[in-house]
This record gives C-alpha cells, sequence and structure tokens, in this order.
C-alpha cells in the first residue's frame, strides 16, 4: 500500500511531463498542469498548510468548487498527514456548521463565494466570533475546534490569505514529515448523502483510495492517453476516486 503523497510522486516520477489537468471554468480551458507541475504545487501547499500550523492529524475543511488549485491543496494536506474534510459547494447553513463541528475542523479553507452561494456570510453566522478575530486565533462557540479560516480568494476580518501564506520551509523538513505517515493513517472524511438525514462523514484512510484509484483504472481499463470530464465535484468520493486518483493512477 501506498500514501496519498507517495503515490503523486510514483506517478510523476513515471511521466512527469504528461499533462493531468486542465481547467475550463467554462468554455475556454484557461489553465493546464503537468504531472510533474502538480507534483510541485502540492509541495508549495503543504509547505503553507505548515505555516499555518496543519500537522499530522490536522481536521482540515476545503470549501471550493473543482478548480485547479484543488488537487494541490489536497495533496498537500494530504502529505502532511492532515485530515482533508472536504465540504460540498452546494451545502446551505446548517449544513456547513454541521460539518464544522461533526468533523473537528481546525483549519478551514474556503471560496468565499460561489455561483449564488455566499458562504463567507453563512460563515460569519454561525460564527460571529471572526469578525473580530486575530487570524489564527480564532474561538468560537460554534465551530470549537476551528482556529483558522484561510481565504483562497479576497480577504476578510479574521481570515488568513492563502496568497499571502509564505512556503518557505525546506524541502528537507517536509521530507521528514511525510516519512511520519503511513498508509493505515486517516487520509479524508467524505460526507455523502444528506437527501433524507445528516450527511454521513465516511472515513478513509491512503492506502484504501489509492489502492481504490488503481483498481479502476485497472477495471475500467483506462489509458494514458484517456482524459476524464470532471463533472463530478472533487469534493465527493466519486469525482475524488474515480476521476482525480482514477485518472492519475
Amino acid at each position: 500500500m501506498e500514501t496519498l503523497g507517495a503515490f503523486l510522486d510514483d506517478v510523476t516520477a513515471r511521466e512527469p511531463a504528461r499533462e493531468c489537468l486542465a481547467w475550463a471554468p467554462h468554455d475556454v480551458v484557461v489553465g493546464r498542469m503537468t504531472r510533474a507541475e502538480l507534483r510541485e504545487a502540492s509541495r508549495v501547499a503543504a509547505k503553507k498548510l505548515l505555516r499555518l500550523g496543519v500537522g499530522k492529524g490536522t481536521r482540515v475543511g476545503f470549501l471550493c468548487s473543482n478548480r485547479l488549485e484543488w488537487l494541490p491543496i489536497a495533496f498537500g494536506a494530504l502529505r502532511l498527514g492532515a485530515v482533508l474534510v472536504p465540504f460540498s459547494t452546494l451545502w446551505k447553513r446548517e449544513e456547513i456548521a454541521y460539518a464544522l463541528t461533526h468533523g473537528d475542523i481546525q483549519c478551514l479553507l474556503l471560496r468565499p463565494t460561489f455561483l449564488k452561494h455566499d458562504y463567507l456570510a453563512q460563515l460569519n453566522a454561525i460564527v460571529p466570533e471572526l469578525a473580530t478575530a486575530v487570524p489564527g486565533g480564532l474561538f468560537a462557540v460554534n465551530a470549537p475546534h476551528l482556529r483558522r479560516v484561510v481565504l483562497l480568494d479576497g480577504a476578510a476580518p479574521g481570515c488568513d490569505r492563502w496568497d499571502d501564506i509564505a512556503a518557505d520551509v525546506s524541502e528537507l523538513v517536509l521530507d521528514g514529515i511525510e516519512r511520519t505517515v503511513v498508509p493505515t493513517d486517516i487520509a479524508t472524511i467524505f460526507f455523502t448523502s444528506g437527501s433524507t438525514a445528516r450527511a454521513k462523514a465516511v472515513v478513509h484512510a491512503h492506502g484504501a483510495l489509492v489502492t481504490s484509484g488503481r483498481r479502476v483504472a485497472e477495471c475500467l481499463g483506462v489509458g494514458p492517453d484517456d482524459a476524464w470530464w470532471a463533472h463530478m465535484p472533487l469534493f465527493w468520493s466519486g469525482g475524488f476516486i474515480i476521476g482525480a486518483l482514477n485518472t492519475l493512477a
């Protein structure tokens, strides 16, 4: 079995120059990334997360639509042994509040808005203490574990800006941290269903996710010249495993 960081390193070593991501928010591709670029971007993201205080076991909430930085940030958290907890972009205030507490989220990265959703306004309604908090020093009644809120776009009181976080951590330190992560460590918590009751938090280990990605690719006969249209969101296990991990494998 492999960790997800080791998996990305392996597929990159095999074909570093092969394109692995093409981002088209509408009808035109506006960003592309090779496997080598994805690997490097994930290491930069891991260093930024370290600067934010994320470490092994930290619950990292991630509220973001399918964008070019989704996989780099996700793999960055996973390299550290943090637990990635993706939030659905379809959620309303009550569902976001439930995931924050049920998932014991300590650091939340999010887009402020998407389509008709104003996630930042919803978060401020859940956690009014954010408006007067010092970035990194949040203490909130309704989200007692949450300490940091990081915006991927824009700026707001109490929040860090992702673009402002330094990535000045040495490669050797990051390598040392990665060596402490093992395939049986918890990697992700995906919230599933929720159409008739509370969404269920499903826990996945590194080795199980990698094995699933490789087996799906083998069973479906996916080859190096195939591409996957990301019609499923990466915040669901289907999009992450059947889509991203399968395609990389």
